[in-house]
């Protein structure tokens, strides 16, 4: 059998095996964030180009294939999970061209380099940590911004090797329009720029090396300075900029990141168990567990930094994982500490590194290549069709993450929601009331479980029990965004009893909180209109 046969054979059997991993996630329902951010979110139910980028800013393109996804298939959450397999599909195509150009870049064989490209394609689509980023119907974010990454360092490569002027022209464009949509779509795109420069240090021989250099351990030391710098003083406004309602200092921050991110890449290799959010507590300077991660980086880096000369290929790859996880592991502090969805997109880059090591071996013992390449692909689909099927299994699915985080408020009430939309209100009423116990005792209560308690109190006639606990609640919660959330939905309880006079004070207080809350928004408009509809909001 030729070369060109056994390629098409591989993309078969890649194909296939994709298909099977990921034919249970057509059946997932929503979870968590995708209640408030696409069920009841009204913002969604319009294709207002202005509205999303008032309401999402730097988000309004994902919100917009949202908005597509509900104008053209309604509420079908198939439709919503086969866009985003069609785009995880579209970032296993992007990384392997991605892949096979470095490996031309760094002066491998087109042989080698289109098997590298294969490889690299199919392990990042059966890849099990992927499947948050993909299933989770909201992290689609997570998978555009992932495309539009990869185009642009592949479109600027492609840019880099053109002969004409079009050639030159036409890839410099793309780089510039996958940049722009990544802007519009998630944060993380901001690195790509310092990627392209990356590529030109280690693997372009371009004659900027001698100032790119100087260049990148400048950026290293300011990246470092912004982490360890207190947010009080003259930085106030830049802190307050770079971090999203959370309160978590910055330098811890960052040191818990050390430790999560060893965490990703041994749930790489070990996929089990999956979680949809780790623990909850944050890891301090104070921990030794801190100061080891820091050492293994800290050594990664070193010889990384040998390794620019002798192995430019490999040291570029890792450096280009870092620079991935950069954004949400080190500038942005974020209130979740831990999700495998932020793992995304710096795993394009594992896997190339992974794929490169393969062909080596393949290289040195073509049988034990092949057999542990074939041991990689069945092994990774199996893990990714078993996760996926309990994805398909809401009940299942929180008690599996109880079973090892079981000080996560979160799940508690995520559980407990999931019981009032099935009208099982005994049963919901006891999940959330143990989701504020659990929330009260570790300081991580969640807005959300509040508002599933107000709406299954409610929803037993208790309506001045649900106002009751929502007061009490304004007490305990810190951040503006929850503050917002449990005004709007005290709100929506009175206007429900006929009071939108009363109801109105307290959503322009919400709004002024929250720009983005969506049940704000619609109670407001409902309120203005004479046309309520305040139908029971569960956000987890």
């Amino acid at each position: 059998m030729n070369a060109r046969a056994v390629h098409w054979l591989f993309v078969f059997m890649v194909s296939t095996l994709f298909a099977c991993a990921y034919y249970p996630a057509l059946s997932v329902p929503f979870y968590l964030d995708d209640f408030e951010s696409i069920v009841n979110n009204p913002i969604i139910n319009t294709l207002d180009w202005n509205l999303l980028h008032r309401y999402f800013p730097m988000r309004e393109l994902g919100y917009f294939s949202f908005a597509l996804n509900q104008a053209i298939w309604g509420e079908s959450i198939i439709a919503f999970h086969a866009v985003n397999l069609v785009l995880h599909a579209l970032v296993g195509v992007a990384l392997g061209f991605l892949s096979r150009d470095l490996m031309l870049c760094a002066g491998k064989s087109r042989q080698d380099a289109l098997r590298v490209g294969l490889i690299a394609a199919g392990i990042f689509l059966l890849l099990p940590l992927n499947t948050q980023a993909v299933t989770y119907v909201v992290q689609r974010l997570a998978v555009m911004a992932a495309l539009f990454y990869l185009l642009g360092l592949w479109a600027y490569l492609r840019a880099r090797q053109a002969s004409t002027l079009q050639g030159i022209v036409g890839y410099g464009l793309l780089v510039i329009a996958a940049f722009v949509a990544g802007m519009l779509t998630k944060q993380n795109i901001i690195t790509l720029p310092a990627a392209v420069l990356l590529l030109e240090v280690a693997l372009l021989n371009s004659r900027l090396k001698v100032v790119v250099k100087p260049l990148l351990v400048l950026a290293l030391v300011t990246l470092i300075f912004l982490v360890i710098v207190p947010s009080e003083g003259r930085l106030e406004t830049l802190d307050s900029a770079l971090r999203l309602d959370s309160e978590l200092p910055r330098v811890d921050y960052f040191g818990h990141q050390l430790v999560v991110m060893w965490l990703y890449i041994y749930k790489f290799f070990v996929p089990h168990p999956l979680l949809l959010e780790y623990s909850v507590s944050p890891y301090s300077w104070g921990d030794y567990q801190v100061w080891l991660a820091a050492l293994g980086h800290m050594s990664v880096l070193a010889i990384v930094w040998q390794m620019l000369n002798r192995a430019p290929l490999v040291a570029c790859l890792i450096l280009l994982y870092y620079l991935a996880h950069s954004v949400e592991s080190m500038l942005v502090v974020l209130p979740d500490l831990a999700f495998e969805h932020r793992s995304y997109l710096p795993n394009a880059f594992l896997v190339t590194l992974l794929s490169v090591g393969l062909m080596k071996l393949f290289q040195l013992k073509a049988r034990v290549a092949v057999i542990l390449i074939l041991l990689i692909f069945t092994s990774a689909s199996y893990f990714t069709y078993a996760r996926n099927v309990l994805w398909t299994k809401p009940v299942a699915f929180y008690r599996h993450e109880l079973t090892y985080t079981a000080d996560n408020s979160r799940t508690y009430g995520a559980l407990g929601a999931l019981y009032a939309r099935r009208d099982n209100m005994a049963q919901a009423q006891k999940w959330l009331r143990i989701a504020i116990k659990v929330g009260a005792d570790t300081g991580h209560l969640q807005a959300a479980t509040i508002i599933s308690y107000m709406n299954a109190l409610y929803e037993n006639g208790n309506a001045e029990r649900a106002k009751h606990v929502g007061v009490m609640a304004l007490k305990a919660v810190t951040r503006n965004k929850d503050k917002a959330a449990i005004l709007a939905n005290i709100a929506r309880i009175y206007i429900n009893d006929g009071r939108c006079d009363f109801a109105m004070g307290m959503l322009e207080r919400a709004q002024r909180l929250d720009k983005t809350n969506a049940l704000t928004i619609s109670l407001k408009e409902g309120c203005s209109d004479g046309h309520i509809n305040t139908g029971s909001v569960n956000s987890q």
